[in-house]
């Protein structure tokens, strides 16, 4: 067998878990169905709260990180979207739309 052969065969036989972009699996539970050490996070406050995307928000904000988690995710939500979304355009490639997505 060649090299490309190899790897190939390889990564047809090799399980991939992306844990860095927090897309669990629904059999790692989830705080909004009722299990609070769930793992699995989803809809558009989650992802308007994760912390890239929060981390652009204290760039252009007079908010402190401090004030700003005393919120409830809905209001942190808000603020980012209006802040990022509304107010200017966002910047960083986590708030970006892209190719599958527009």
């Amino acid at each position: 067998m060649n090299y490309r052969a190899n790897v190939g065969q390889a990564l047809s036989r090799t399980k991939v878990i992306d844990l860095h972009t927090h897309l669990y699996p629904p059999t790692f539970g989830s705080p909004l169905t009722g299990d609070q050490n769930g793992l699995m996070l989803y809809g558009i406050d989650e992802l308007l709260n994760f912390h890239y995307i929060a981390a652009e928000y204290f760039r252009v904000s007079d908010v402190t990180p401090a004030d700003h988690f005393k919120l409830s995710p809905w209001m942190q939500a808000e603020r980012i979207w209006r802040a990022l979304f509304v107010e200017r355009s966002p910047n960083s490639a986590a708030c970006r739309p892209t190719p599958s997505n527009r």
